[in-house]
C-alpha cells in the first residue's frame, strides 16, 4: 500500500515530536538527525528502503537509531520488529541477547517507526573494518553454529512439500534464471526425492553481513566486561525467517567477510554435522534458500539476485564440489 510521502523536515519534526520523552532534550533541532541520506538528500533514495536517524541524548551522546519505513512498504519497520521478536524467542535468552530490543515502537505520517539503543558499526575506514572483521569473526561464526543447532526442525510431510520442494522446483522453472541455477536446483530437488538428503528448518536471518553486526559498547546485551569482540549484536530482520534454511548466512558471512577457502571448509563441515546431511548436498540446503527468497524478492532487483545467488552457490560449491 503506498501512502503519502513526508519530506525529510516534516519527518524529523514528526520523530522529534514523538521521541521527545525518550530522550529528556527538547532542542528538537540538536538531537535527531538523518544518517545516509545519500548525495540528493533523500531519507528515500531507495524506494522501499528504511530511513535511519542518529538520536542524541541532553548530553550529546548518542542514544539510539530511529529507524522509519518507506511510502512504498509503511509496515516494514513493524515486521522487522516483529520478526527479530520472534527469532529472539527462538533463540532463548543467551544467544537471543543479540538481537537488540527496541527502545521505542510506533506509527507516524502512517510509516511504521522503531528506535533501537545506538550501538556502534563496524569502521568505515577500509584497514580498521578488516581488522574488526577478523577480530568479530570467531565470535560471529560460533554464534551462527550454536544458532543453527538451537533452532534445527524437522520438517513436517507437509512442510518438505511447501518449503522445499515448491521453492527449489521454482527455481529449476524460472525462466529467467541462468542455467547454472536451474540445473542445480532440478538435481537438488531429484536428490531431496530420492531421500539423498533430510529437509531441516533452521533460523535464517537472510541478510547477514558485517554491516548488520553492530558493537555494544556499554551494556545494553548484559554483557559488559566482555572483550568488545564478543559483544556483538545483529540488526535488521525484517527478511528473517524461523523455519528457514541451513547454509545461507554462513555463506552470505564468508563472502562478506572474504572467509578463506579453509575457514569455509571447516564451517561447512560443521554445519553438516548439525543439519546432518553430507558435504556434496550442503548446496541442496543452499538453493532451497534461494528459491525461497527468489519467491519473496519484493523489490529485490533481479539482477541483483542472480548475482548474489550464483555467487554463493559456486563459492559452496568450491568447498563442497559438485554433483555428478
Amino acid at each position: 500500500m503506498m501512502i503519502d510521502r513526508p519530506t525529510v523536515e516534516q519527518l524529523r519534526l514528526g520523530l522529534s515530536e514523538a521521541l521527545i520523552d525518550l530522550c529528556g532534550n527538547t532542542d528538537r533541532n540538536a538531537f535527531i538527525a538523518p544518517l545516509d541520506l545519500g548525495n540528493n538528500g533523500d531519507p528515500f533514495q531507495v524506494s522501499d528502503a528504511v530511513s535511519k536517524w542518529l538520536i542524541r541524548d541532553a548530553g550529546d551522546k548518542p542514544k539510539g537509531v530511529a529507524l522509519s519505513a518507506s511510502p512504498v512498504a509503511p509496515g516494514l519497520v513493524a515486521r522487522g520488529m516483529q520478526r527479530a521478536r520472534e527469532a529472539k524467542l527462538a533463540l532463548g535468552a543467551d544467544l537471543g541477547r543479540v538481537i537488540l530490543d527496541p527502545l521505542q515502537e510506533g506509527e507516524i505520517f502512517g510509516l511504521s517507526f522503531a528506535v533501537l539503543p545506538y550501538c556502534r558499526p563496524l569502521s568505515r575506514f577500509r584497514w580498521i573494518r578488516r581488522f574488526e572483521r577478523s577480530a568479530v569473526g570467531p565470535a560471529v561464526l560460533d554464534w551462527l553454529r550454536q544458532a543453527t543447532k538451537r533452532t534445527l526442525q524437522e520438517a513436517t510431510e507437509d512442510e518438505v512439500e511447501r518449503h522445499f520442494r515448491t521453492p527449489l522446483r521454482h527455481l529449476a522453472n524460472h525462466l529467467e534464471m541462468p542455467n547454472v541455477l536451474r540445473d542445480a536446483a532440478t538435481v537438488a530437488d531429484q536428490r531431496l526425492q530420492e531421500c539423498r538428503w533430510k529437509p531441516r528448518h533452521v533460523l535464517m536471518h537472510n541478510d547477514f553481513w558485517d554491516g548488520n553486526v553492530l558493537i555494544d559498547q556499554g551494556d545494553i546485551t548484559g554483557r559488559k566486561g566482555a572483550k568488545w569482540r564478543d559483544r556483538f549484536v545483529v540488526i535488521d530482520w525484517p527478511g528473517s525467517v524461523v523455519k528457514g534454511y541451513a547454509f545461507y548466512d554462513l555463506v552470505r558471512w564468508a563472502r562478506a567477510v572474504s572467509l578463506s577457502a579453509r575457514g569455509l571448509t571447516d564451517e561447512v563441515s560443521v554445519h553438516c554435522q548439525i543439519v546432518g546431511c553430507d558435504a556434496i548436498d550442503a548446496p541442496a540446503h543452499l538453493l532451497t534458500a534461494l528459491g525461497h527468497l527468489e519467491m519473496n524478492r519484493e523489490r529485490f532487483p533481479l539482477e541483483n539476485f542472480i548475482r548474489m545467488a550464483v555467487g554463493c552457490l559456486e563459492a559452496l560449491w568450491g568447498v563442497c564440489g559438485k554433483w555428478k
